[in-house]
């Protein structure tokens, strides 16, 4: 298989697709602003559970479920056992959301230079859990939803 360009993503509410180099709770930190955060809110969040900023125990989860609360989307790309695509979000009720997986999808097919397949296994995380009723989906599958939104990368370095 092609090496990935990226690994791992955040979708805005605002159609923007950020890229994450390392992990994302370091985007989380190092830009809070993307977030609606500040830096003094997300160092408050990790000073409340004694934890070193960037670490990935409860600090993460809270702030993880705030942005989840606000309408991002963070995707992940697996590779332990089988490799897939990860998407986590609040909930899929969200017509906006659906359509913004189904642009990230026709996006990573169409773009050579993210090295994608589109057979690849998408798996969809709602609320905290895997919503085994869609089954394993492909981006191929998930880039035939309907959808009329497109995706800016916003570049982060």
């Amino acid at each position: 298989m092609t090496p990935l360009k990226y690994e791992a993503f955040f979708i805005t509410p605002e159609n923007f697709l950020v890229p994450v180099k390392r992990n994302h709770i370091d985007v989380i930190c190092d830009h809070p602003e993307i977030f609606g955060f500040t830096i003094d809110h997300v160092k408050d969040i990790f000073h409340k559970y004694d934890e070193p900023l960037k670490s990935e125990l409860q600090a993460r989860k809270e702030l993880l479920k705030e942005i989840f609360e606000k309408g991002f989307i963070r995707l992940r790309f697996k590779t332990k056992e089988d490799s897939y695509w990860e998407i986590e979000l609040l909930s899929l009720d969200c017509e906006k959301q659906k359509e913004q997986i189904s642009a990230w999808a026709k996006k990573m097919i169409s773009d050579k230079s993210f090295g994608a397949d589109e057979n690849m296994p998408v798996r969809v995380i709602e609320n905290g859990k895997c919503l085994n009723e869609l089954g394993n989906l492909t981006l191929l599958e998930l880039s035939k939803l309907k959808s009329i939104v497109e995706l800016k990368i916003l570049d982060i370095q």
